[in-house]
């Protein structure tokens, strides 16, 4: 090996190590989100090494340091804005799931079958049959097994249960 190479070879090796350190120490110093760490690491990295580029022969180190924190800073400013952006998606997840599952309460609310004459009822808040007079179903379920079952489904006897146990109404 060459003179030239080798002293290029440690070289290298100084900057990886001190990228390295100056990353974990900027990693360990400050608490931020998965996308924010990881930015800042790999501006962290990038900086390290075109700050050592750039700069003169004497001064390596220091345009290292300096790439290192101004990487960093910027990696860390697009991953808080990633970060930010994942939280706003599910966020936005979280209230869809919620408006869903209030619109199938208001549905299951709304929607009542008349046992007797079998015609369904959407009058919301309606106990009793415009037509005949009777009850209203809401949903069937089976007593031993607690399966339940859409209030026009065709079926008398739980299709889970051996034994033929009638469904029971609420």
């Amino acid at each position: 090996m060459g003179v030239e190479r080798k002293r290029m070879l440690k070289n290298c090796l100084k900057y990886l190590s001190f990228t390295v350190v100056s990353v974990a120490y900027l990693l360990i110093c400050t608490s931020c989100g998965k996308h924010e760490a990881s930015a800042g690491a790999v501006g962290a990295g990038a900086g390290a090494v075109l700050g050592a580029e750039v700069s003169g022969k004497n001064d390596k180190g220091l345009g290292a340091l300096v790439g290192a924190i101004t990487g960093n800073y910027l990696g860390r400013k697009i991953g808080r804005i990633a970060d930010q952006q994942e939280e706003q998606e599910a966020q936005t997840n979280r209230q869809l799931a919620q408006m869903r599952q209030e619109q199938r309460k208001l549905k299951k609310e709304t929607e009542k079958m008349c046992p007797y004459c079998r015609k369904q009822v959407e009058i919301c808040g309606a106990n009793t049959c415009p037509f005949c007079g009777t009850g209203l179903v809401v949903e069937k379920y089976c007593r031993r097994c607690s399966r339940t079952f859409e209030p026009l489904s065709p079926y008398q006897f739980c299709p889970s249960c051996i034994g033929g146990i009638r469904l029971a109404s609420r």
